[in-house]
This record gives structure tokens, sequence and C-alpha cells, in this order.
């Protein structure tokens, strides 16, 4: 299977490379992690650009790089550009999405390819990073293997409803009528 590792320091310079070209000069990335890039706001000010200019043609830059399968602008995810209702991949990014911490830009593997240097992660929208069992035991709690996709937003509402207490505020996912008998 095709796999492998991405760095986020060549990518970022890549990047980088190509605004300082198209821009001018400078450090244009304050910090990367894992896929989120974080843009040098000053370097945007010292050359006079337009902060959704960079952003987008950053992005631009970054969809053609090998094994990058999507690029999202934190100005697509605020706006909830990313979450058509049969794009799994783009609603997985914009659930995920939180505008005071994420990054400038989102950049998501192609499957199998990662930005961790080592180990690995559940960070990707794939099935093969977000399928997890999910185990419910005791008092009240029908046997048996139920195959229905859950989020783990379903869990604090089932647990409310198993120790019989007020839903969290702000919950927002469901209870698991099926795993009682």
């Amino acid at each position: 299977m095709p796999g492998g590792r991405l760095d986020s320091a060549t990518v970022s310079q890549t990047i980088g490379n190509a605004l300082s070209t198209r821009f001018g000069k400078g450090d244009w990335f304050l910090a990367d992690s894992y896929g989120f890039f974080y843009v040098n706001y000053e370097t945007v000010k010292k050359n006079n650009a337009d902060a959704v200019e960079v952003r987008r043609f950053a992005a631009d830059i970054a969809r053609g790089l090998p094994h990058i399968a999507r690029v999202y602008t934190s100005d697509e995810l605020l706006h909830g550009q990313a979450a058509a209702s049969d794009d799994f991949v783009g609603r997985a990014v914009q659930v995920g999405f939180y505008g005071a911490r994420s990054g400038d830009l989102v950049l998501i593997p192609e499957p199998y390819y990662m930005f961790y240097p080592q180990g690995t992660t559940h960070a990707s929208p794939f099935s093969y990073d977000t399928h997890v069992p999910l185990i419910f035991y005791g008092t009240g709690i029908h046997a048996g293997v139920h195959r229905e996709p859950v989020t783990v937003n379903d869990v604090a509402p089932t647990l409310a409803d198993i120790f019989e207490v007020e839903t969290p505020s702000g919950s927002s996912g469901r209870v698991l009528s099926k795993i009682f008998e």
C-alpha cells in the first residue's frame, strides 16, 4: 500500500518560497503542526500583502504538492465552506476546526500519509483512522455488536442516560438507545 511521512518543514519552506516570490521576502509561517500551518502576519504586513490573498495563494501552492489530498484555508472553514453533507473529509475538517486555535491552512494528506515524524495518530478523516471500537458494559446494557456509526458526541448523552443524570449542557450527540435491554 502507498503511504509515508510528510515533512512539515519542507512543506512550509516550499510554500514560503512561493509566497516570497509572489509577495516579497520574509518568514511566512510562524509555525506548522501536523498539517496546520500558521501564517506570520508581521510578514504579511511588512510586504503590504492582503492576508486573504496570501492564504488563498498558499493553499493553491499546497494543493500542488505531492501526497496532499485536500487544503482548506481558515477563511473557507470560518464560513462553513468545507462541510458539504456528502463530503466526509470536508465535514470532518469542518467540525474539527476551531478558529481561535486552528491553523490558517489545513492540509490533509492522501490516505496512509501523515505529517507525524514517528508513531501514528487518529488525526486523518479516513476510516482506518476514525473507526474505533466503543464498548459499553454493565447492568442494563444489552450484549451484542452494533454496527451503526456513532460519533464521540454520542458518548456523553449515553453516559448521562445510563447514570440517570442531566445531559451536559452543550452536548450535541444522541443517546445510543440500541445498547439498552
